[in-house]
């Protein structure tokens, strides 16, 4: 991320709900409910912010009574921050941030005739914003990471391709074994000098693990790699 382009912009009360602070080079954009705005609470909000994203250069925000303290100040000049208000009675002035408070309302909004509480709602606004890709075709996501990150919208295109894997890519999809079938397997003993063993299998543990006895009566747990199909005897 360049440093030089690193600057918070801290939103107007959302509805209600709590504060929007967005990073004006990635837009990437953090929404954290709240009933209480004092100028401790945004200084705490803020530091752990900063402990996640790093110190940006400039913070920008309204002219709220919070923002404009002696404590709120004091904490930006030892973090080494410019402070930048918007024009009093102007929230507009913050292009940044009240476009995003107008973008958060509208897309809560939408939302309204489904189910889940209003923070998972909140949750599904800020991946639906943090997914979405600028001019330039990159999202928040790899702007503030240098990579795309998995959501849930991922893993429900892949579910399917999950639940129906490639054979040819997973040999051991392939193989199968059932309680009482004839199997070698893999020895691992200390000091044998016999690579595998022949046994049984004894009993199913999950879809890649299996419980056998070997031929001398020892009990092992093994994976489906570390086991084969005994030859037929011909009697």
């Amino acid at each position: 991320m360049n440093l030089k382009k690193h600057h918070f912009t801290i939103g107007n009360d959302l509805m209600d709900l709590g504060k929007d602070c967005t990073d004006a080079f990635s837009k990437w954009i953090e929404i954290i409910p709240t009933k209480t705005t004092t100028t401790t609470w945004c200084v705490q909000k803020l530091k752990e912010l900063f402990c996640t994203f790093g110190i940006p250069r400039i913070l920008v925000s309204d002219n709220g009574r919070q923002f404009i303290s002696e404590e709120f100040e004091a904490f930006l000049k030892d973090s080494m921050i410019v402070h930048k208000t918007s024009a009093p009675y102007h929230p507009a002035t913050n292009g940044q941030a009240e476009r995003y408070v107008q973008t958060v309302k509208r897309i809560l909004r939408s939302l309204e005739g489904e189910g889940g509480t209003i923070y998972q709602k909140l949750l599904t606004t800020k991946t639906r914003l943090r997914r979405t890709p600028d001019a330039n075709g990159q999202t928040p996501y790899q702007l503030m990471f240098g990579r795309e990150v998995r959501t849930s919208l991922h893993a429900m295109f892949l579910r399917g391709e999950l639940r129906r894997p490639s054979d040819k890519h997973q040999p051991h999809l392939i193989k199968k074994f059932n309680p009482g079938d004839r199997i070698q397997a893999r020895d691992y003993t200390i000091g044998s000098t016999q690579r595998w063993r022949f046994g049984t299998i004894q009993e199913r543990l999950g879809r890649l693990h299996y419980k056998i006895i070997t031929d001398d009566g020892s009990v092992w747990r093994r994976h489906i790699d570390q086991l084969l199909a005994a030859p037929l005897v011909q009697s």
